[in-house]
């Protein structure tokens, strides 16, 4: 991975990065599909699918949602991001301002 890819993002988002994208690999793999069945679904080539799984943080979000939905994962993917259930800011809402 390119150092320019990296310079800004913490070590929590790589990491997260290089999970999301094995789960993904795992995914694919469980369905037999090849990366470069993936990709054709997906309208990018066999190494975008790879750079995907490998966690490399410059494959587009647009391709990361297409192969969710390619792979019948992107069904509630919103739950992630909805106010109800972002815990760290009803926390802070219930707080006590001093």
């Amino acid at each position: 991975m390119a150092r320019s890819e990296t310079t800004t993002l913490s070590l929590d988002t790589l990491d997260t990065l290089r999970e999301v994208g094995r789960l993904l690999g795992e995914a694919r793999a469980r369905r037999r599909l090849s990366a470069a069945e993936v990709g054709r679904r997906v309208g990018v080539d066999r190494r975008t699918i790879a750079h995907l799984e490998e966690g490399r943080p410059t494959v587009a979000l647009g391709t990361f949602f297409q192969v969710l939905d390619t792979l019948g994962l992107l069904a509630g993917i919103e739950e992630v991001v909805r106010p109800d259930n972002d815990l760290a800011a009803i926390a802070e809402e219930v707080r006590p301002r001093w």
